[in-house]
């Protein structure tokens, strides 16, 4: 029994005409990366890195050759592996989980000209995987490093910014200050004698800084942090048939805390016209002692499936998984009791004069403070929002076949079932629901020429067009690859 297990889970990834593979093939066979075998388990698993030694990976798409890695093996008695990526894949901002700008850095123009994180889009990232054996099981560590930040210093006398006051000095020392990094640790066990299950734990944390010019803080984190657990057991029905139980559960949390809100407004007279239009009248602040605010998001995320790698015969593979998943996320807004005020006046007043902007050096709109909940205003809103995503159930086909010794074709398929139940309370005052389906579909190919393969997502209409490197055809948008990975055998 035990050498049919060895010799079912070897026909599976030995079951397309290239040996190894890369996300691309995993995605194009219906996004089934946890229920197949391959080299893009790396990032799920990291134990199985030391499976895949001395590859070097690329990927390209539309971002261009997003990413690079080589996996390295040292030492021939015990050897351990080393895998080396470093990427340029879209850029991290401190966002909630539903894309809401957390830290909210400020861009910076007059004495500094434009500048701060408002702007960027590349940080520094690099990830790092190491595999070795430990017991009878192989074992892998992933660490994954984002980080970017921005400071200047101008001190008292210096120049100022020329395109704005052309020979003029600032009259005081600025040091605005931005920064975000976010790191992740991963731990992998995969059974080694046959590799038939995986578990890997993971946890990512992560933080800003965000300092006006004269060292007060703007914002800071109140909680970045997620949690995973992957596993997955293959158990072998029979040489052809190889059923694949699969779990994932992730609990995450971001939080954002906004401190003296209202600083600008301090020590203020505020001229308006009353709403008639007809009368003006002024009104004093001084010394807000309750306006910070508060975004504290909660979420729990659970996927359960069982899949399929059916095997009918060599260097030929189909794969299928069926499972449902739910995803729970609850936001609590709070805000102080002089922001409440400030609204409320906000509501009586029908003029604003400039004293709404009374920092020449960070851009302050007055929405950022007063906004509706649709604006920049949502950190400074109070009350619970409550969101549940369920998929009952979904669906991943996948299939692979070779054509010639060196081409493989491959066809996926996505889709799912699924509901969105959102509840809001306070200043929110909508509940909503819905429930509809969602189909992706994907086609590729497999190349392999000697120790060199490349996968491709191709665009379907190929088969209609031909190839655009012969016809020349750009038309309508049509690009005959959009993504295409590859992988060297270096020995």
């Amino acid at each position: 029994m035990k050498k049919t297990l060895i010799a079912a889970l070897v026909l599976i990834v030995l079951a397309a005409a290239s040996a190894f593979a890369t996300e691309t093939r995993t995605t194009v066979m219906g996004e089934n990366n946890m229920i197949m075998v391959d080299d893009g388990n790396i990032g799920l698993f990291p134990g199985r890195v030391n499976n895949y030694p001395n590859l070097a990976l690329g990927e390209f798409g539309y971002n261009g050759f997003y990413n690079f890695g080589v996996t390295w093996q040292f030492n021939e008695k015990r050897p351990w592996v080393l895998g080396t990526f470093v990427s340029t894949y879209p850029t991290f901002y401190p966002e909630s989980f539903w894309g809401d700008n957390l830290a909210r850095f400020p861009y910076y123009w007059d004495e500094f000209d434009f500048g701060g994180l408002y702007y960027d889009d590349a940080p520094r990232r690099m990830q790092l995987v190491y595999g070795r054996k430990l017991g009878g099981n192989n074992f892998g560590f992933a660490f994954e490093s984002v980080r970017e930040s921005w400071e200047i210093k101008g001190d008292s006398g210096s120049l100022a910014n020329p395109w704005y006051y052309p020979g003029d000095t600032l009259s005081e020392s600025l040091n605005p200050k931005e920064s975000f990094h976010q790191y992740k640790f991963t731990f992998g066990l995969t059974e080694a004698t046959s590799g038939k299950w995986d578990v890997a734990l993971s946890a990512m944390f992560g933080g800003w800084t965000n300092e006006d010019p004269w060292g007060q803080k703007i914002s800071e984190p109140s909680g970045y942090n997620d949690f995973t657990l992957n596993g997955r057991y293959f158990w072998v029905r029979n040489p052809k048939v190889t059923l694949v139980p699969h779990a994932t559960i992730e609990m995450s949390k971001r939080g954002a805390k906004y401190l003296d809100v209202l600083r600008w407004y301090d020590s203020i007279t505020f001229d308006y016209w009353d709403t008639a239009g007809d009368s003006s009248a002024s009104v004093y602040y001084n010394n807000f002692a309750n306006d910070d605010a508060k975004a504290e998001y909660k979420q729990t995320y659970i996927d359960l499936g069982i899949g399929m790698n059916y095997t009918p015969a060599p260097k030929m593979l189909a794969v299928a998984d069926f499972g449902f998943s739910i995803q729970s996320t609850k936001a609590t807004y709070s805000r102080g009791s002089d922001i409440t005020s400030m609204i409320a006046l906000r509501g009586a007043m029908d003029y604003y004069g400039e004293e709404w902007y009374p920092d020449e050096y960070y851009y302050h709109n007055q929405d950022d403070v007063f906004g509706n909940g649709y604006g920049s205003g949502y950190q400074y809103l109070v009350g619970e929002h409550k969101d549940t995503y369920t998929v009952f159930p979904y669906l991943k086909l996948g299939f692979e076949g070779e054509v010639f010794s060196w081409m493989d074709v491959r066809l996926g398929g996505y889709s799912t079932l699924w509901s969105n139940k959102s509840k809001e309370t306070s200043d929110f005052y909508m509940d909503e629901s819905w429930n509809t389906a969602s189909t992706d579909t994907y086609f590729g190919f497999g190349f392999n020429w000697g120790k060199l393969y490349l996968d491709t997502q191709s665009d379907p209409e190929l088969l209609l067009r031909g190839l655009n490197f012969i016809s020349g055809d750009q038309s309508s948008g049509f690009d005959m690859n959009w993504r295409v990975s590859m992988l060297y055998e270096m020995f």
